[in-house]
């Protein structure tokens, strides 16, 4: 799968972290190759990665949102930036493209907006 290389480079800035993170830890170091882990390690419980979820909302002056619905967050811009929804659907790992249409592909306020404008150029002819 490709990432987009903002991710990539975020992910090589958390291995930079996370190998100081290692070599602080010294043997206390559970190393069972996860990519989040906490200090010394180990997995991070979902309580954590809840509450550190809410304190990058809330520093970005978002509102709340379950994690889970990121799921949808990402499949709305695709769908906004004009992406198409099968391709949007494969790498959600979704088996047909009704799930994603149905549960994850919301109609934002722009979308209707560009709905609305393109009607308008469709009915002035």
């Amino acid at each position: 799968m490709t990432l987009p290389q903002t991710v990539v480079d975020a992910l090589r800035r958390h291995k930079v972290a996370q190998a100081r993170q290692r070599l602080a830890a010294g043997s206390a170091w559970h190393d069972a190759g996860f990519v989040f882990t906490g200090k010394d390690g180990r997995p991070l419980h979902p309580s954590t990665i809840r509450r550190a979820f809410g304190r990058i909302l809330d520093e970005a002056g978002l509102p709340r949102i379950p994690f889970h619905r990121l799921r949808h967050t990402y499949a709305t811009l695709h769908l906004e930036a004009g992406e198409e929804l099968a391709n949007i659907s494969k790498m959600l790992g979704h088996s047909n493209l009704a799930t994603t249409a149905d549960l994850y592909a919301h109609l934002t306020p722009q979308t209707q907006d560009r709905m609305a404008e393109r009607m308008d150029r469709i009915l002035s002819g």
